[in-house]
């Protein structure tokens, strides 16, 4: 639950496994900016970046769900798409259903992939069903259609996971812990019963 910068940290020891690797990022924010939110090199705006310059994920293999809000902007949104990044705003999502959108999103993770990474910032869902982050935006996810979408990513050859940014000091009656642990017991629900 810890800030999203682990999510390099984690690539960056699995691409010592695998050559090429997929990613699902659900997010309020694309973090791809080139020095970060804070203007470090690694911190959690940037992490994306960062780990496309390891050159274990093809911006082909990766697709961000749930942006809104003030950022990114439309250089940041230029940069994505001459990476050949996907992405479905929250917008997107009400429009085109969970079906589509997660045969999308694994078709892409899967393509010539070993392996598929998936990230998960508590801040992709509305915050009322998690408050407890540094960085709220509302109109996102509901629990619910995360339990729904997890559902429809059954078939992939997951390689490992994160859940970041939950922050205690913001939750209120530990909505936001259960969203989170909930959503990682999902995750391991899929791996336990793929094998």
């Amino acid at each position: 639950g810890g800030d999203h910068s682990i999510t390099f940290a984690n690539v960056r020891a699995f691409a010592k496994k695998y050559k090429n690797i997929g990613m699902i990022h659900f997010d309020t924010h694309a973090d791809c900016a080139p020095q970060g939110l804070t203007g470090y090199k690694y911190d959690h705006g940037a992490h994306i970046r960062r780990i496309m310059e390891m050159g274990c994920l093809k911006g082909k293999n990766y697709t961000l769900v749930g942006p809104r809000g003030y950022w990114p902007g439309r250089d940041l949104y230029k940069w994505m798409s001459d990476q050949d990044f996907q992405w479905f705003t929250m917008l997107d999502v009400e429009e085109l259903g969970i079906d589509m959108i997660a045969k999308e999103i694994a078709d892409r993770a899967n393509d010539g992939t070993d392996a598929v990474y998936l990230s998960w910032d508590i801040d992709s869902f509305d915050p009322a069903y998690a408050p407890g982050t540094g960085t709220p935006e509302i109109g996102g996810l509901s629990t619910m259609w995360m339990l729904e979408l997890l559902e429809n990513l059954q078939g992939i050859n997951w390689i490992g996971m994160d859940c970041v940014e939950v922050n205690p000091a913001y939750d209120h009656g530990q909505i936001t812990a259960l969203a989170a642990a909930t959503f990682v017991w999902q995750y391991l629900s899929m791996i336990v019963t793929k094998k």
